[in-house]
């Protein structure tokens, strides 16, 4: 069992929900020698700024928007608005989870779950908690340490029931 964690963490609806927790989580993460994917429609650069000024600490950014621009399966409508294919769009969160071994996800919406076989936390807004597919309720409104130490016990726990 690896000791260094994977863990996905969406942008919109979850880091900018609550910035100040989460660059407390990040870099206590980090420090902890785990890797920090942050996977958001994008783009990117604009993330990456907002991420900088927030002081999140991360490995990777993966935008679903500069993905499939690389691969030309962006239609452009106007300069502002664009479309992919729902089912790219959706599925895009799970597949780079699954082929980059990420441990869990953090996400707030209900869309990309069915598509995932990571572990996924459904994040709420609300009550600043994450729910996972067992129904644990792990709460990320007090300490980022505790909160850390939650996602690494859940994390393990899978990892020793498979």
């Amino acid at each position: 069992m690896a000791n260094r964690l994977k863990i996905g963490i969406d942008f919109h609806g979850v880091i900018t929900a609550n910035p100040h927790f989460f660059s407390a989580f990040s870099q206590g993460a980090v420090k902890r020698g785990w890797e920090i994917h942050v996977i958001t429609g994008g783009p990117a650069d604009v993330v990456c700024k907002m991420l900088d000024d927030w002081k999140i600490a991360y490995t990777t950014i993966f935008a679903i928007l500069d993905f499939y621009e690389a691969l030309n399966k962006v239609q452009h409508i106007t300069d502002n608005k664009f479309h992919v294919e729902d089912k790219l769009w959706d599925s895009a969160k799970a597949r780079y989870c699954k082929e980059h071994g990420i441990d869990i996800h953090i996400d707030d919406s209900t869309i990309y779950k069915k598509w995932f076989s990571t572990p996924y936390c459904l994040y709420d807004t609300f009550e600043s908690s994450c729910r996972l597919e067992d129904g644990k309720k792990m709460d990320f409104s007090g300490s980022a340490e505790i909160a850390l130490n939650e996602v690494e016990n859940a994390v393990r726990k899978k990892q020793s029931a498979s």
